[in-house]
Order: structure tokens, then sequence, then C-alpha cells
């Protein structure tokens, strides 16, 4: 059966044109998927660079012109990281926001569906059709209106970690961009991210609800699995229940934290990733792959980790013409005022609207 937010766009006159590769099972932030092929991102097709995942598929199609928009799951970042190495606008809505019924679960505790797209305008579009009626004026409606007195800040910690030297520029230099809207520009330090650490140390809450899915296939197929996915999903078969239980405790904590340090913030500004698209040969070892993947995952999960709304961005190009993905960061169901925020940005720029060499890609 059809999951409720396709039944939602069927009834708002949507034409679905099909289903996109993914990372299998949506687990894994790189875009790799050993069975069925790694989509090529068409930003530089020739070498294969990585797409992003997990909806690997759904930001190529849309980077390449295949479709105006597409759908993807975001649990860790797997909209968003698509967004960034393609070069588009992923939106990561509020977890809840969206009905989750009839699509496969990864983390049913941390799952978002989220679009896809060229335009904030598009974003709103498209969530406005799957979600469940929202009080007041809709999302697209309030895409009007002044950003200028906004609070936007950068982080301090975490984010900035292994962030190569050209993306960090694109990001900050995107601060004069939002300061001639009228934004106010800062920075804030936030030791709910060092603690985001220590407890990302300990044990995988999502391997637990992972493993709980695809345990009795794990037994019976675990020849068919991807090796890389079923190690990550097998890491949650020994986490004793009472440390499954602490972990979701201390999270609850945590995002009661970092809501309350945020309540003088109106958005947070990151890069999405800490690098532009890799190159897929290059990550072929387990021993390159893992950390690869941890950090494609490392600014994005965040968000989902504190309970928070976010979008990626385009906001410049490395060298060798790659996009570089931009995160702002908002409060739970902030999405008109992130969305409004985006839209602005995108008028005063024209990174959404550059797209790759299509000649070159097939």
């Amino acid at each position: 059966a059809d999951a409720t937010i396709a039944h939602r766009l069927f009834a708002a006159g949507a034409v679905l044109l099909g289903k996109t590769h993914l990372v299998e099972f949506a687990f894994g932030g790189t875009g790799v998927n050993h069975h069925y092929g790694t989509p090529v991102n068409p930003w530089d097709p020739e070498t294969h660079r990585l797409p992003g995942g997990s909806s690997s598929g759904s930001g190529v199609a849309v980077a390449a012109g295949l479709a105006p928009a597409a759908l993807g799951s975001d649990t860790g970042g797997s909209v968003r990281i698509p967004a960034s190495f393609c070069g588009l606008t992923g939106l990561k809505p509020t977890f809840g926001l969206l009905p989750n019924t009839g699509v496969l679960p990864l983390d049913p505790t941390l799952d978002s569906i989220g679009p896809l797209c060229r335009t904030a305008q598009d974003c709103a579009l498209l969530c406005q059709a799957m979600a469940d009626p929202l009080p007041g004026d809709s999302l697209v409606d309030r895409l009007e209106g002044e950003v200028a007195g906004l609070r936007l800040c950068f982080p301090r910690e975490y984010f900035w970690d292994d962030v190569d030297a050209e993306v960090e520029a694109a990001v900050r230099a995107s601060a004069s961009i939002f300061a001639d809207l009228g934004v106010y520009v800062d920075e804030i330090s936030l030791e709910v991210l060092n603690d985001l650490v220590e407890w990302r140390s300990g044990p995988s809450t999502t391997a637990v609800e992972a493993y709980l899915y695809h345990r009795r296939n794990l037994e019976a197929h675990l020849d068919q699995f991807d090796p890389i996915v079923s190690a990550r999903i097998l890491d949650g078969h020994d986490i004793l229940a009472a440390d499954f239980l602490q972990q979701l405790r201390i999270r609850d904590e945590l995002r009661r934290k970092a809501h309350t340090a945020l309540e003088n913030v109106d958005f947070l500004i990151t890069p999405t990733t800490p690098f532009a698209a890799p190159i897929l040969d290059e990550i072929d070892r387990d021993e390159v792959y893992f950390p690869i993947n941890g950090l494609c995952l490392r600014n994005t999960i965040a968000v989902n980790l504190l309970d928070l709304c976010a979008v990626s961005l385009p906001c410049g190009f490395t060298r060798d013409g790659l996009p570089i993905g931009l995160q702002l960061i908002g409060h739970p169901r902030d999405e008109a005022r992130l969305l409004r925020l985006v839209r602005a940005f995108e008028q005063a720029t024209d990174y959404n609207l550059l797209t790759p060499a299509l000649d070159d890609f097939a």
C-alpha cells in the first residue's frame, strides 16, 4: 500500500514518476548501494562522486533535472546530505510534522520525511501538501515577509572540526549576505554540543531500533544484506535494554538543554557537510568508508537528536565546481520562518538556479 504522504500528494494533484535508489534501508550518509548501484552525482559524472545519502537517487534525480522535486527520509541527515552534495534545497522538518505511516522505518524515534527541491517555495508546497492541516496561514503564504531583525548564530563548537577550508570559507562568507538582508549575525557557545559528542560515543539507539525491525531477516538472509549496512544494524544486537533506555533518557535531557540554550536565537548556521562530494572509488575500503560516513552525518545528525528542524541550501562551489551546502537550523515547528530565510537568501544569490552540465550526464 502507498504511504500516507503519497496519498496526500496524489490528492493534491502530484504526478509521482517512480522510485529512486538509496542506501540500503536508508542506513548511511554516503549514498553507496552495493546491490543496485550508487547513483552518479551529476556535478562530476566522469569521476563518479558520491551523491550523498541515504536519499541518493532523490538528490541525483532533481539535480539532473529528471524531476522538479523528490522525497527522502531523514533520520540523521539523509535529505540534507544529498542536497549538499547535489546543490539542492533539502528540508528536514520537525519530527512528526509529516506522517511516517507506510514508510519503511529506520529509527521510528527520529525518522522524518522531507523534500529535496531547487527552491524554498517548492519545499513549502510539498510540505503543505503532505502535512496535517496547519493552523493559520499556509507554509507557502508565510514565505513572504521580513527577515530583518532575525538573529542567526554560528556555533563555536562541534560543527567545524575537519571542515575543508573551501567549505568553511563559503559558509562564513554567507554571513555578509544575511547581514545585508538585515539579519543580525553573531556567534554562540553551546555547551550541549559537547554533551552530544559524549552521548554519541555511547550505545547507538538507532542501531537498536534498526535491529528490532530487521532481526528476523538478518537471521534468515544475512548474506543478502549489504555487508556495510548489516554491520551497522548488528551493532544493535548486543546493546542492553537498560543502556538503550538510559540513552533515550539522556537524549531527552539534551533536547531540553538545547532548546533552553537557543531561546534567544532564531537560527543556527553551519556547514551541512564538512566537505563537498568525495570520489566513490576512494572510499571502497571499510577503514576509509566508515570515517567518511561518520563525517557526512556529523553536522546533520545533531538536528535529529536535538529535535530541531533544518534545511540545506547551496552557498557556493569548490574550485572543482562542486556544490557547497549551508545548513540553517531552526526551532521545532518553525519551518515557515526557516523557509522564509532560505527564500530571502535565494533572492539575493543565484546558487540554487545553477545546474550541472547535463551533456556529460548519462
